[in-house]
């Protein structure tokens, strides 16, 4: 088995809000090696994949406890430049909880209207619908003259929709916050990656079974003190 792990490893960063009374502003970084393209690791031999994958994230960001699924196989002959097939892999975590390793760092990363966000660059791309026999296959272009570059903004995009389907439904968002979070740092992260507004109690109401109170408040932001939580796995929930 001859292929190579594309790791999408995005991570939260929180920005002081100028309004010191309001929620810092959650942003998306993504992890980039020294050539500003996402790191990957090559698999030569048949092997515990996962395994590996958690390896190589202990090498980049000295943690190997990131929220990781693999996402997607990459088969455009484009982009089988290497000759070896491609697996994108996401990973998710907070920046409180990674030391990034000198050969690595981060970078903003954001999908926009017809736009990816890769550090200070914009990247637009279109998303065309081809004919295969009786049914579309769809395929997102991107405007990029470097195919390297070009194969992690689309490997980084493919996470990214992934991500945006997958909150909704498990709990992957809460191991995008710190381990002590408020419920409006849920909402506000949620609807940045949603690009949707939401209606505060009934979002309460769904993430409660994964929040579990502690004694520690916050008092530096908002109007009163808000009651600090932290993740609670739910052991009946289970999916694929």
């Amino acid at each position: 088995m001859k292929l190579n792990v594309y790791h999408c490893i995005l991570v939260t960063v929180e920005s002081e809000n100028d309004n010191k009374r309001k929620n810092d502003v959650p942003e998306l970084y993504v992890v980039v090696d020294k050539k500003n393209v996402l790191p990957i690791t090559s698999i030569l031999e048949v092997c515990d994949m996962k395994k590996k994958v958690r390896e190589a994230l202990k090498e980049i960001l000295d943690e190997s406890e990131a929220h990781t699924e693999q996402v997607y196989t990459l088969a455009e002959k484009r982009y089988g430049f290497d000759g070896i097939a491609s697996v994108i892999y996401l990973s998710v975590i907070h920046s409180t909880n990674i030391h990034l390793k000198e050969n690595y760092s981060l970078i903003p990363f954001d999908i926009l209207e017809s736009c990816i966000k890769w550090g200070e660059r914009k990247f637009l791309y279109r998303t065309v619908k081809h004919p295969i026999g009786n049914h579309f296959e769809y395929i997102h272009e991107i405007d990029c003259k470097n195919i390297v570059l070009e194969k992690s903004l689309l490997c980084s995009l493919i996470a990214y929709k992934y991500l945006k389907n997958r909150i909704d439904y498990t709990d992957t968002i809460f191991h995008l916050l710190p381990n002590l979070f408020t419920l409006e740092q849920v909402r506000i992260l949620y609807e940045k990656i949603k690009c949707v507004t939401v209606d505060k109690s009934n979002f309460r109401k769904r993430i409660l079974k994964y929040c579990e109170e502690t004694d520690e408040i916050m008092n530096s932001k908002g109007y009163r003190p808000a009651k600090y939580y932290k993740f609670k796995v739910r052991e009946d929930d289970v999916w694929i």
